[in-house]
Protein backbone atom coordinates (compact mmCIF):
# COMPACT_ATOMS: atom_id res chain seq x y z
CA UNK A 1 0.00 0.00 0.00
CA UNK A 2 1.46 3.72 -1.30
CA UNK A 3 1.24 6.58 1.46
CA UNK A 4 0.45 9.87 0.54
CA UNK A 5 3.09 12.53 1.25
CA UNK A 6 0.24 13.93 3.79
CA UNK A 7 0.54 10.94 5.32
CA UNK A 8 3.68 10.30 5.23
CA UNK A 9 4.39 13.87 6.79
CA UNK A 10 1.91 12.97 9.39
CA UNK A 11 3.84 9.57 10.12
CA UNK A 12 6.79 11.52 10.48
CA UNK A 13 5.87 14.27 13.23
CA UNK A 14 4.18 11.55 15.03
CA UNK A 15 7.71 9.19 15.12
CA UNK A 16 9.79 12.77 16.05
CA UNK A 17 7.45 13.89 19.13
CA UNK A 18 7.96 10.02 20.17
CA UNK A 19 11.70 9.94 19.73
CA UNK A 20 11.92 13.80 21.24
CA UNK A 21 9.89 12.25 24.53
CA UNK A 22 12.15 9.44 25.03
CA UNK A 23 15.02 12.18 25.37
CA UNK A 24 16.46 12.70 28.74
CA UNK A 25 15.80 16.50 29.66
CA UNK A 26 18.85 18.17 30.42
CA UNK A 27 20.02 18.47 34.64
CA UNK A 28 18.59 21.49 36.09
CA UNK A 29 20.48 23.79 38.25
CA UNK A 30 24.15 25.13 38.70
CA UNK A 31 27.07 22.20 38.34
CA UNK A 32 30.52 22.72 39.41
CA UNK A 33 33.48 21.08 37.48
CA UNK A 34 33.72 17.62 38.60
CA UNK A 35 37.17 17.92 39.29
CA UNK A 36 36.95 20.36 41.75
CA UNK A 37 33.31 18.44 43.03
CA UNK A 38 34.81 15.39 43.62
CA UNK A 39 37.27 17.44 46.53
CA UNK A 40 34.76 19.08 48.75
CA UNK A 41 34.59 18.39 51.96
CA UNK A 42 32.01 15.86 53.16
CA UNK A 43 31.35 18.37 56.15
CA UNK A 44 30.58 21.40 53.63
CA UNK A 45 28.33 23.64 55.26
CA UNK A 46 28.87 26.15 52.88
CA UNK A 47 29.71 25.96 49.11
CA UNK A 48 30.39 28.97 46.48
CA UNK A 49 31.16 28.61 42.88
CA UNK A 50 32.54 31.17 40.45
CA UNK A 51 32.77 30.61 36.94
CA UNK A 52 35.81 32.89 36.10
CA UNK A 53 36.47 31.82 32.35
CA UNK A 54 32.97 32.53 31.75
CA UNK A 55 32.60 35.97 33.65
CA UNK A 56 35.91 37.09 31.66
CA UNK A 57 33.52 37.12 28.92
CA UNK A 58 30.83 39.06 29.97
CA UNK A 59 30.37 43.01 29.05
CA UNK A 60 30.19 43.89 32.63
CA UNK A 61 33.78 42.36 33.65
CA UNK A 62 35.50 43.69 30.20
CA UNK A 63 34.25 47.32 31.17
CA UNK A 64 34.77 47.37 35.09
CA UNK A 65 37.40 44.80 35.86
CA UNK A 66 39.74 44.04 32.78
CA UNK A 67 41.67 46.93 33.13
CA UNK A 68 41.33 47.55 37.16
CA UNK A 69 44.32 46.65 39.64
CA UNK A 70 43.32 45.14 43.05
CA UNK A 71 46.81 45.60 44.69
CA UNK A 72 46.36 42.51 46.86
CA UNK A 73 45.51 40.36 43.79
CA UNK A 74 48.21 41.44 41.50
CA UNK A 75 50.86 41.20 44.78
CA UNK A 76 49.62 37.80 45.19
CA UNK A 77 50.14 37.15 40.95
CA UNK A 78 53.90 38.30 41.89
CA UNK A 79 54.82 35.25 44.08
CA UNK A 80 52.75 32.22 42.78
CA UNK A 81 53.09 32.77 39.38
CA UNK A 82 49.65 33.36 38.48
CA UNK A 83 46.64 35.62 38.98
CA UNK A 84 43.92 34.18 40.90
CA UNK A 85 41.59 36.22 38.30
CA UNK A 86 42.83 36.12 34.87
CA UNK A 87 44.77 32.39 35.37
CA UNK A 88 41.58 29.86 36.47
CA UNK A 89 39.04 28.61 34.93
CA UNK A 90 36.27 27.92 37.85
CA UNK A 91 36.78 28.61 41.86
CA UNK A 92 34.82 26.57 44.36
CA UNK A 93 35.33 27.80 48.17
CA UNK A 94 33.67 26.30 50.62
CA UNK A 95 33.10 26.88 54.35
CA UNK A 96 33.16 23.28 56.83
CA UNK A 97 32.83 24.94 60.29
CA UNK A 98 35.75 25.03 61.24
CA UNK A 99 37.88 26.07 58.24
CA UNK A 100 37.52 27.90 54.86
CA UNK A 101 39.18 26.09 51.14
CA UNK A 102 39.47 27.16 47.83
CA UNK A 103 39.74 24.79 45.23
CA UNK A 104 40.91 26.09 41.87
CA UNK A 105 40.72 24.60 38.34
CA UNK A 106 43.54 26.57 35.78
CA UNK A 107 46.39 26.47 33.66
CA UNK A 108 49.06 27.29 36.71
CA UNK A 109 52.03 25.93 35.44
CA UNK A 110 53.16 27.33 31.83
CA UNK A 111 55.61 24.50 31.58
CA UNK A 112 53.60 21.44 32.37
CA UNK A 113 54.89 20.79 35.80
CA UNK A 114 53.21 20.30 38.53
CA UNK A 115 53.55 23.93 40.79
CA UNK A 116 53.75 27.30 39.15
CA UNK A 117 57.01 29.45 39.91
CA UNK A 118 56.03 30.52 43.25
CA UNK A 119 57.99 32.93 45.12
CA UNK A 120 61.97 31.68 45.89
CA UNK A 121 62.12 31.19 49.88
CA UNK A 122 58.48 29.82 50.37
CA UNK A 123 57.89 27.43 53.10
CA UNK A 124 57.61 24.37 51.76
CA UNK A 125 56.94 20.92 53.08
CA UNK A 126 56.19 17.69 51.76
CA UNK A 127 52.75 15.73 53.21
CA UNK A 128 51.44 12.44 51.63
CA UNK A 129 53.50 13.22 48.21
CA UNK A 130 52.38 16.73 47.77
CA UNK A 131 54.62 19.78 48.47
CA UNK A 132 52.45 22.15 50.84
CA UNK A 133 53.74 25.64 50.07
CA UNK A 134 52.77 28.49 53.17
CA UNK A 135 53.02 28.06 56.73
CA UNK A 136 50.09 26.80 59.06
CA UNK A 137 47.79 29.73 58.45
CA UNK A 138 47.52 29.82 54.91
CA UNK A 139 49.29 26.75 53.05
CA UNK A 140 48.64 26.09 48.73
CA UNK A 141 48.97 22.59 47.11
CA UNK A 142 49.10 21.86 43.45
CA UNK A 143 47.24 18.52 42.89
CA UNK A 144 48.24 18.59 39.32
CA UNK A 145 49.16 20.98 36.66
CA UNK A 146 45.47 22.14 36.40
CA UNK A 147 43.95 21.52 39.98
CA UNK A 148 44.80 23.35 43.13
CA UNK A 149 43.58 23.68 46.55
CA UNK A 150 44.70 26.50 49.50
CA UNK A 151 43.38 27.76 52.78
CA UNK A 152 44.99 26.66 56.19
CA UNK A 153 46.92 24.16 55.75
CA UNK A 154 44.46 21.93 58.16
CA UNK A 155 42.47 22.23 55.35
CA UNK A 156 44.67 21.29 52.78
CA UNK A 157 45.76 17.92 54.49
CA UNK A 158 42.17 17.19 54.72
CA UNK A 159 41.96 17.80 51.22
CA UNK A 160 44.68 15.19 50.03
CA UNK A 161 43.85 12.94 52.78
CA UNK A 162 40.38 12.40 51.20
CA UNK A 163 41.86 12.12 47.46
CA UNK A 164 40.26 9.44 45.64
CA UNK A 165 37.95 8.43 48.52
CA UNK A 166 35.57 11.52 48.92
CA UNK A 167 31.58 11.41 48.36
CA UNK A 168 32.62 15.33 47.29
CA UNK A 169 29.83 18.06 47.58
CA UNK A 170 27.04 16.58 50.32
CA UNK A 171 23.97 15.51 49.17
CA UNK A 172 21.55 18.38 50.94
CA UNK A 173 23.57 20.76 49.19
CA UNK A 174 23.59 19.16 45.69
CA UNK A 175 19.51 19.66 46.00
CA UNK A 176 19.75 23.10 47.16
CA UNK A 177 22.14 23.75 43.65
CA UNK A 178 19.05 22.31 41.31
CA UNK A 179 17.28 25.17 42.08
CA UNK A 180 19.43 27.84 40.70
CA UNK A 181 19.98 28.83 37.29
CA UNK A 182 21.98 26.73 35.47
CA UNK A 183 24.08 29.83 33.32
CA UNK A 184 24.53 31.71 36.88
CA UNK A 185 28.18 32.98 36.80
CA UNK A 186 28.42 32.94 40.49
CA UNK A 187 26.53 31.33 42.94
CA UNK A 188 26.44 30.29 46.47
CA UNK A 189 24.51 28.07 49.01
CA UNK A 190 24.42 27.28 52.44
CA UNK A 191 23.07 24.57 54.79
CA UNK A 192 23.66 26.47 57.93
CA UNK A 193 24.20 29.83 59.70
CA UNK A 194 27.44 32.07 59.46
CA UNK A 195 28.28 32.06 63.64
CA UNK A 196 31.61 31.62 64.17
CA UNK A 197 32.04 31.70 60.50
CA UNK A 198 36.22 33.19 59.88
CA UNK A 199 34.76 36.84 58.81
CA UNK A 200 35.90 40.11 58.53
CA UNK A 201 34.96 42.07 61.70
CA UNK A 202 31.75 44.18 60.59
CA UNK A 203 31.85 48.04 60.02
CA UNK A 204 30.40 50.64 61.53
CA UNK A 205 26.75 52.12 60.83
CA UNK A 206 24.53 50.40 58.47
CA UNK A 207 26.59 47.60 56.84
CA UNK A 208 27.75 46.58 60.23
CA UNK A 209 24.10 46.11 61.60
CA UNK A 210 23.11 44.22 58.40
CA UNK A 211 26.37 42.05 58.41
CA UNK A 212 25.38 41.58 62.01
CA UNK A 213 21.74 40.55 61.44
CA UNK A 214 23.77 37.95 58.37
CA UNK A 215 24.79 35.87 61.54
CA UNK A 216 21.15 35.10 62.44
CA UNK A 217 20.55 33.40 58.76
CA UNK A 218 20.95 29.77 59.04
CA UNK A 219 20.96 28.68 55.43
CA UNK A 220 19.96 30.16 51.97
CA UNK A 221 21.03 30.74 48.46
CA UNK A 222 22.27 33.32 45.94
CA UNK A 223 23.14 33.49 42.39
CA UNK A 224 24.53 35.95 39.82
CA UNK A 225 24.52 36.42 36.43
CA UNK A 226 26.48 38.91 34.40
CA UNK A 227 25.77 40.31 31.03
CA UNK A 228 25.23 44.06 29.99
CA UNK A 229 24.42 44.36 33.47
CA UNK A 230 23.92 42.42 36.90
CA UNK A 231 21.10 40.38 37.81
CA UNK A 232 21.28 37.94 41.02
CA UNK A 233 18.81 36.47 44.04
CA UNK A 234 19.89 35.86 47.16
CA UNK A 235 17.25 33.63 49.54
CA UNK A 236 17.87 33.54 53.05
CA UNK A 237 16.18 31.31 55.63
CA UNK A 238 16.20 31.93 59.58
CA UNK A 239 15.14 29.74 62.56
CA UNK A 240 12.68 33.00 63.91
CA UNK A 241 10.16 35.18 61.89
CA UNK A 242 11.87 37.89 63.94
CA UNK A 243 14.93 37.72 62.10
CA UNK A 244 13.85 37.09 59.17
CA UNK A 245 11.76 39.76 59.01
CA UNK A 246 14.60 42.36 60.17
CA UNK A 247 17.20 40.72 57.56
CA UNK A 248 14.34 41.92 54.92
CA UNK A 249 13.67 44.97 56.17
CA UNK A 250 17.28 45.90 56.81
CA UNK A 251 17.90 44.91 53.02
CA UNK A 252 15.19 46.97 51.75
CA UNK A 253 16.37 49.72 53.68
Amino acid sequence: MRLGWTTRLLASLVLGLLLGGCRTAPPAGVRADPALASLAPADTLLLAGFRMDKIRQTEVYRKLLAERSFERLDAFAREAGFHPVTGVWEVLAAYTGKYPLLLARGKFSPTGGLEPRLREGAPRRMYKGYTLIGDERASVAFLNSSTAAAGPAAAVESVIDGRGSSAGIPAAILEKMKTLPADSHAWAVSIAGLEGAPLPAPPAGNLGNLARLFRSVNGGTAWAKLGAGLSAEVTMTAAEAQAARQVHDALRG
